[in-house]
Parts: structure tokens; C-alpha cells; sequence
């Protein structure tokens, strides 16, 4: 193979790369846009990193305490009659190495201070339940 075709190779590699990079970049900010408009409609709170609001959930559910590299985005909250709604994407790091997996969920939560209901967890079936 000649050098040209190398560097031509290369060159396409790359401009391949960005264009996916930028297609993904493009995709999220027009995801957070819709979100932010939802957010509005629905009179919440729309904050794309963690601005503080999620400190009442935080150790509420075992969730939160799974893995490495946690972080909250795209959130919105607000006030439904006594409860406080929270809707929001969160993502943490499994395993090490080459073994490495991102996972990411979209979570809504309800928190009332005051709530005599018990606490309650709807989360995905897995093979041990």
C-alpha cells in the first residue's frame, strides 16, 4: 500500500470520527432543547447539570450509590400540590479496565417531606427476581 493511500485512509478515518462526534454533540443539544421547552410547559425548573435540587434524593434509593464517575444531567423540578417531581438522566461507570460499561437511565422521582405513604421503588426486572 502506498503512503498516500495510508494518509488518504487516515484522513478519512478522521473526517468519519468528527462527523460522528459532531452528529452526537448535534443530538444532545437538541434533546436538551426539547427538554428545557417540556420543562417550561409543565411550570419546572430545567437545570442541565446538578444545580443542587436533586440533594433530597441523594441516598434515597440504591441506585445513586452503584458504580464510578456518577453524574446528573438535564434536570427538571417542581412542585406538583405536596410533592416535589424530579425527572432527569443519571449515568455512572461499572467495572474497570476493558471491562469498563457506561450505564444511563432516565429517572422520575416524587419526594414529599411529609408523606405518611411508604416508601416505594419501581425499577427493571432482572433474572433474580
Amino acid at each position: 500500500m502506498s503512503r498516500h493511500l495510508i494518509i488518504l485512509a487516515i484522513v478519512v478515518g478522521a473526517v468519519v470520527v468528527l462527523g460522528l462526534l459532531v452528529h452526537a454533540i448535534r443530538t444532545e443539544m437538541k434533546r436538551k432543547s426539547y427538554l428545557q421547552e417540556i420543562a417550561q410547559r409543565l411550570g419546572m425548573t430545567f437545570a442541565g447539570k446538578d444545580d443542587g435540587a436533586l440533594a433530597p434524593l441523594r441516598g434515597s434509593t440504591r441506585l445513586f450509590d452503584r458504580g464510578k464517575r456518577r453524574r446528573f444531567a438535564n434536570i427538571m423540578h417542581g412542585r406538583i400540590e405536596d410533592l416535589t417531581a424530579y425527572v432527569f438522566d443519571y449515568a455512572y461507570t461499572t467495572g474497570s479496565g476493558d471491562d469498563q460499561r457506561r450505564r444511563t437511565h432516565t429517572v422520575a422521582a416524587f419526594y414529599a417531606e411529609a408523606s405518611r405513604a411508604p416508601a416505594f421503588e419501581l425499577r427493571p426486572e432482572h433474572f433474580m427476581h
